[in-house]
């Protein structure tokens, strides 16, 4: 099963609050409507989006501080707390990460 919101070959078209929808968001999450799935995936979309500003960092196709002081904040302030709790978990602090979201020639 897969959900699509434009028509492919062979598929048939379902109303969003279809028995058979609403089991495919709920495997394995729990959730019971398409509000409470995309509220829990909010954590994961926000992961995905640091994610991909640090790719476009580290391409030289932004700089980190072409970005809004506050989101250069909060970007820090996550990248602090992931390294926080890395450290906590007993991760080798001798090992390389990617914790640093600067290139050398940013500055805070």
């Amino acid at each position: 099963m897969a959900i699509s919101q434009y028509e492919q070959t062979g598929s048939v078209p379902v109303d969003v609050s279809d028995p058979d929808v609403m089991d495919f968001l709920n495997h394995q999450n729990k959730i019971h409507s398409p509000e409470q799935y995309l509220n829990n995936s909010d954590g994961n979309i926000g992961r995905i989006l640091e994610d991909l500003i640090e790719l476009l960092i580290s391409q030289n196709t932004i700089r980190f501080t072409d970005l809004p002081e506050e989101a250069q904040q909060k970007l820090m302030n996550r990248k602090l707390a992931r390294s926080a709790r890395s450290l906590l978990m007993g991760d080798d602090p001798t090992q390389p990460n990617n914790n640093s979201i600067l290139l050398d020639d940013d500055t805070l």
